[in-house]
């Protein structure tokens, strides 16, 4: 056994090196090979689930979607947890990691600033579509006239769709949220045992650029 910071020859099971006092780290418990094994493992996992969960929420298996949403949201915190180790390993103890490695270092760093932003962004927009809503409710109850919609009425609808050819594929109108000189917002409610709490879509000069469903 050898210390990992000027290279003595220690005994097995020393705690500090004789010449440096270098703390010593146990190789099993820290083998970073061992550990980028593991998360190589799980991160395939990880990725087989969501492109399952993708492929799923675009058919008519809500239970498979909802089952395979939940297996997804367990495999994170088993990639995010080797993936940690994996990083403290290699700084702590100075050792170089595969290129994929640090690619993929880079890549979830700047996944998880745009997801920040996004969030943030996100949150504003359906603070403003709610105060939307509740302000049209309050306004004139008379001119609420939600149509339902199903799932497969929503996967029907496509990105450059007139309103007209909306409408006709849901069977009624939506609810006008937001409008502005070049596009308009409208909410529909979901249709009961859905699997979908709201659906909102958002036309640019008469035509869908957004969709979706919450």
């Amino acid at each position: 056994m050898f210390c990992n910071k000027c290279g003595s020859e220690v005994s097995e099971g020393a705690s500090f090196c004789k010449n440096c006092g270098n703390k010593l780290i146990d190789r099993k418990k820290y083998d970073l090979k061992k550990w980028l094994k593991i998360f190589r493992m799980v991160l395939i996992i990880f990725i087989i689930e969501v492109i399952a969960t993708a492929i799923t929420s675009q058919l008519e298996f809500d239970l498979i979607w909802q089952i395979s949403r939940i297996i997804t949201f367990i495999t994170i915190p088993l990639v995010i947890i080797p993936f940690i180790t994996c990083t403290i390993i290699s700084f702590k103890n100075k050792e170089k990691v595969p290129l994929w490695f640090t690619i993929l270092q880079g890549i979830i760093i700047a996944f998880i600033i745009i997801f920040i932003i996004s969030s943030i962004i996100e949150k504003k927009q359906n603070d403003k579509l709610q105060e939307n809503i509740e302000k049209y409710k309050n306004e004139d109850k008379t001119t609420y006239n939600s149509s339902y919609i199903t799932l497969q009425e929503f996967n029907e609808i496509e990105i450059g769709m007139t309103y007209e050819e909306v409408v006709e594929i849901i069977g009624g109108e939506g609810d006008l949220i937001a409008e502005d000189a070049y596009g308009k917002t409208y909410t529909w409610e979901p249709s009961s045992n859905s699997g979908i709490y709201s659906v909102t879509m958002s036309f640019y000069n008469g035509k869908l650029t957004n969709k979706f469903k919450f």
